[in-house]
């Protein structure tokens, strides 16, 4: 089975045309910043192979697949989509590159330290063609040449998200918020 198979016999259509956009997006990206293309391709298409299983399903699936829920993943399942489609890739299509599945686990949230194979996901799943939300455009406007300062301010989008509806941010947000705040500068929103 191909990873475009793979991919459409467990995600809805919407998220389908997602990840095959975020494919496209991370490898011109990866291009640019002088990384493997058909890493970043892979990880794109594959990041959200487990996004449209439900709450339940997530949590059984993070049993089946050794992985230990955080607190916040327990309070809101949905991050553990991230994870789950890495061990999904690993353990269904035999896929080992440490990059690929480490891109795939922090697309979501993001982690300290991570690549930038996984910073370019990070970036092409939240500014892809198809999105939009508010603030998409300003990310958009710093890419290709500005991948931190666009990590960051997606960060901020997301963490700022979360806490307006009641929720903690993720941890390995803050920890990669805290990492790169300090190298670079954080974009302003428009006003």
């Amino acid at each position: 089975m191909n990873l475009k198979e793979f991919v459409l016999c467990r995600a809805s259509e919407e998220i389908y045309k997602h990840c095959v956009a975020t494919g496209e997006m991370a490898a011109d990206l990866a291009n640019h910043h002088g990384l493997d293309v058909q890493k970043a391709r892979d990880a794109g298409l594959l990041h959200d192979a487990a996004r449209s299983l439900d709450d339940a399903t997530l949590i059984r699936e993070a049993d089946r697949l050794g992985i230990e829920p955080s607190d916040i993943e327990r309070d809101n399942p949905v991050l553990l989509h991230a994870k789950v489609a890495a061990r999904m890739a690993r353990y269904e299509l035999g896929i080992t590159d440490r990059e690929i599945l480490e891109a795939i686990e922090a697309h979501t949230t993001g982690a300290r330290g991570m690549g930038k194979l996984a910073r370019v996901l990070f970036v092409a799943d939240y500014a892809e063609p198809t999105r939009d939300m508010p603030g998409v455009e300003t990310v958009r406007a710093l890419l290709p040449d500005h991948l931190d300062e666009a990590v960051v301010l997606i960060l901020k989008n997301k963490m700022d998200y979360v806490r307006r509806r009641g929720r903690a941010a993720d941890p390995r947000s803050i920890e990669l918020w805290d990492e790169l705040v300090k190298k670079v500068a954080v974009p302003e929103e428009p006003t």
